[in-house]
């Protein structure tokens, strides 16, 4: 199948959603599946009662547990499933466009009436609803649980930076915002969101048991996974369906030009999923997806620094410095979540990840988004604990060019740090009330530093000036520091080899 712009061959629409049982429409069956939900409503309902009671005894129980466990066995069970249900609010010629454009996953699209929009939504438990405003947007809305919130607020709307956000093991989103367009949103496009919002809603943890008896059940969206013993379906990589009809929807946008919001939020979501997703996906596809979206939002700091990683996973490390480095440019700092320490999460890499090219990718990037957010008195720390975590790191020994490449990121990230803001070099305490206090007052001291055979700057520690006649000839430090404008006097990584091709993990 071609995509409606006949320009490239993308996956044809799928029967089923997964390899499960369809909703029937035959009464009796259904007269059966709601006999059945009641009594497992009724189940769970005395169970969390009895869990109340057992709170108010005294006892360290939860009364959600129960539920939760008949959930989690309701997944294993042969209960029918329902196509993406989408309700289109006060239905207009809008409607009629978005209900006729040709999808990838079964649907069935509703008219809701304005009155029984939240009705439709909590109650019915509709995956997506679109709702126009009276400014000429669209908001779409996805049914959201105290207990079970999305992990993405807005597609919409750019997240606060952060090594998590970066890096999403999830990408369903409670809300669409789409601004209005002076052309018109494109009606195939806001198909294809809401197909992908209704079905990343179907993750295991947005859903709870009144969702999967109504036939909500959720998505195998990573073939392959194993939970329990049970017949075996074939199933599809229904998310990577949807990238490749969004891929191929967005090829045709031109450099340069200003996207609409939805081309944004389509943009945005992609290349989430070709930075991060999980699921067994070639180079080819994520370096594909990831390009067009950065040519969407080419001037949002998270995108780009998406694409880094991307091309770094793919050994293309000079224009993985390119586009890093660019991010670096487009980095506010009043977006920067600085409660979720990055540290935190390469020390977790560097221990634990799994060697190869794409976690030397997401280390990268999180070296830059570190350097980015530590002040520059405190840089100096960080580079020896880095230098220390690369000589020790499992993922990273024999694998030199890795670890030239991290250093490579640090000299770069670091200079256009302080490039950006030179109030971050501040001077050490020894410097500011040390030495040069001292000279001035001076005395025997004074005179025996002046008469030093190896003249010093006037700000130099007196530890240094005692070791200067026996000091070394520094290790020239790599060329990429010299290109990327990292600090000339910082002490340097231990060097590596000369730059050769990175390797993939044996």
């Amino acid at each position: 199948m071609t995509n409606p712009r006949g320009d490239r061959s993308v996956p044809g629409p799928l029967n089923t959603l997964s390899g499960r049982e369809p909703w029937p429409q035959a009464l009796p069956r259904q007269a059966t599946l709601r006999t059945s939900a009641a009594a497992l409503e009724a189940l769970a309902g005395a169970a969390e009662l009895t869990g109340r009671l057992c709170r108010l005894a005294g006892l360290d129980v939860d009364p959600s547990l129960a539920a939760d466990s008949i959930a989690r066995w309701h997944d294993s069970q042969e209960w029918p499933e329902r196509a993406i249900r989408i309700g289109l609010v006060n239905p207009a010629a809008w409607s009629r466009n978005v209900a006729g454009a040709s999808g990838v996953v079964p649907t069935q699209c509703f008219e809701v009436p304005t009155a029984q929009a939240d009705h439709a939504l909590h109650t019915l438990r509709m995956d997506v609803l679109i709702t126009p405003d009276a400014e000429g947007g669209f908001v779409f809305r996805t049914p959201e649980l105290p207990d079970h919130e999305a992990a993405w607020y807005d597609w919409g709307m750019p997240r606060p930076i952060s090594y998590p956000s970066l890096f999403p093991t999830r990408l369903d989103a409670a809300n669409v915002t789409l601004a209005p367009s002076p052309a018109g949103e494109d009606a195939m496009l806001m198909r294809l969101l809401a197909e992908t919002l209704g079905t990343l809603s179907r993750h295991q943890a947005r859903l709870d048991l009144t969702d999967r008896l109504l036939g909500r059940r959720p998505m195998e969206l990573n073939p392959g996974t194993c939970n329990s013993l049970r017949q075996f379906s074939p199933t599809s990589d229904i998310m990577g369906r949807l990238a490749a009809h969004l891929t191929s929807h967005l090829a045709d946008f031109r450099t340069g030009a200003t996207p609409t919001s939805g081309e944004r939020a389509a943009a945005r979501v992609l290349g989430a999923w070709a930075a991060a997703w999980p699921g067994s996906i070639d180079d080819a596809t994520r370096r594909a997806s990831m390009e067009t979206a950065a040519r969407v939002c080419a001037d949002e700091a998270e995108t780009m620094m998406r694409l880094a990683a991307v091309r770094f996973g793919c050994l293309d490390d000079d224009l993985g410095l390119e586009a890093l480095q660019r991010a670096l440019r487009l980095m506010q700092p009043d977006r920067v979540v600085l409660q979720n320490d990055p540290a935190a999460f390469l020390a977790a890499e560097l221990a634990a990840g799994e060697p190869g090219p794409w976690t030397i990718g997401r280390l990268a990037v999180g070296v830059a988004l570190m350097c980015a957010t530590t002040p520059g008195e405190k840089c100096s720390y960080f580079r020896d604990d880095l230098a220390d975590d690369l000589a020790h790191s499992p993922i990273l020994v024999g694998r030199d060019q890795d670890q030239l490449l991290l250093r490579r990121v640090f000299a770069m990230a670091t200079g256009a740090a302080l490039a950006s803001n030179p109030a971050l070099i501040t001077p050490s305490p020894k410097t500011k009330n040390g030495t040069k206090k001292k000279a001035r007052q001076g005395g025997a001291k004074a005179k025996a530093t002046a008469a030093a055979p190896t003249p010093q700057p006037p700000g130099t520690p007196r530890s240094r000036l005692a070791k200067a006649p026996k000091a070394k000839p520094a290790n020239p430090t790599p060329s990429a520091t010299a290109e990327t404008g990292a600090v000339p006097d910082a002490p340097s990584l231990p060097t590596a080899p000369s730059r050769k091709p990175r390797r993939k993990a044996a």
